[in-house]
């Protein structure tokens, strides 16, 4: 899933879909795609938002988003690299369109 501000002009591929239900956001998820495979790249056209991931059950359901609820907490934990650069240097986290990381100041 990739979360991504509505101030970015974003198009993202064809196969995703969006999740309209979210005020602050452009929610953007690949329905065919819950597993992500080793060779995965980030598409170039949703480089700019936030990627994440969900856990899901295994219940086909027309509505990926059938789980979530205001009771859900999202606990996210930073890689050793981006502690330091949001941290320490007062930078913003990012992946370059190749999934490499940036430290943005």
């Amino acid at each position: 899933m990739f979360k991504c501000n509505h101030s970015l002009s974003v198009t993202p591929p064809r196969s995703f879909g969006n999740y309209t239900n979210c005020s602050s956001y452009n929610i953007y998820y690949d329905p065919h795609n819950a597993d992500q495979p080793p060779s995965f790249k980030v598409p170039s056209s949703l480089a700019k938002c936030t990627m994440f991931q969900v856990a899901i059950k295994d219940i086909p359901t027309s509505d990926p988003f059938y789980f979530l609820s205001p009771d859900i907490a999202f606990e996210v934990q930073l890689s050793d690299d981006c502690n330091k650069c949001f941290r320490h240097q007062g930078g913003r986290c990012q992946l370059d369109i190749h999934g490499k990381f940036h430290c943005a100041q």
